[in-house]
Parts: structure tokens; C-alpha cells; sequence
């Protein structure tokens, strides 16, 4: 009796994990790309993901505004090479995003050039990996 609760718990768990962490991805347009230039407010270093602040003109109205990007989490953002020193405060950047669907100023973070020249990417699509038969 104990093992099969145990084991509708754990399925439980399982079955709702993956929406629950895809569902921050969602609220963007992944089919659009917006490109900013601007100034690093700041950057969270922190799980579940990243967040890049940024200064810049809003593309339609052209009024400077404080955009929220969102990255991946920090063992990611490693792999791409980033630090939590990457950017400080002051740095101008340029951003390639998704813009969200709800027209905020948010967006999911894909590339950024530095200000030394060099670019990161800050996420990449996932891709699902196939074994052999």
C-alpha cells in the first residue's frame, strides 16, 4: 500500500514539473526577434533562471524603458560562457530577443554582444536527442 502511494506521488510530481517550468517560456514570441541596443542595469544570477536588466528605447514608441530579459539558469548560462561578472552596470550591449506576447517590457534573451565585441547566446532551442534503436 505504502509503495503505491509512493509511486502516484512521484508520477504526480513527475507529470506536473515540466509544465510548471516550461510555462515561463511560453509568454514569449518565439516566432518574432526584437534587436536593442542599451545600457546593463544589472544582471540576477540566480535559479530557476537568470534575468538581464537592460535600458533601452522601446522599437515602438522610442522612449527609453527598463526591459526584463529572461535566460536560462546559471548552470546553462556556464556552458555558454557566461559569469556572474560578465556584465556590470553601465556596460552598453546589444540584445537580439523574443519579445513577450503581452506587449511588456520582458522578453526571453538570446544573444548579446559585449561590449569587447565578442556575443553569447543566452538560450538556444531545445533540441530532443535521439538514441539508437
Amino acid at each position: 500500500m505504502k509503495l503505491t502511494a509512493f509511486v502516484l506521488i512521484a508520477g504526480a510530481v513527475v507529470a506536473f514539473a515540466q509544465p510548471a517550468s516550461a510555462q515561463r517560456y511560453l509568454n514569449y514570441d518565439t516566432t518574432k526577434s526584437i534587436s536593442l541596443t542599451g545600457t546593463v542595469v544589472g544582471l540576477d544570477w540566480m535559479n530557476p533562471n537568470n534575468e538581464l536588466f537592460v535600458r533601452a528605447p522601446d522599437p515602438a514608441t522610442g522612449k527609453d524603458e527598463q526591459w526584463v530579459l529572461l535566460m536560462g539558469p546559471p548552470t546553462r548560462s556556464r556552458q555558454f560562457g557566461w559569469t556572474p561578472a560578465t556584465l556590470k552596470p553601465g556596460d552598453m550591449v546589444t540584445l537580439v530577443m523574443h519579445p513577450a506576447k503581452d506587449r511588456s517590457m520582458r522578453g526571453q534573451l538570446m544573444r548579446v554582444t559585449l561590449p569587447d565585441g565578442r556575443t553569447l547566446l543566452a538560450n538556444q532551442p531545445s533540441r530532443r536527442v535521439r538514441r539508437g534503436r
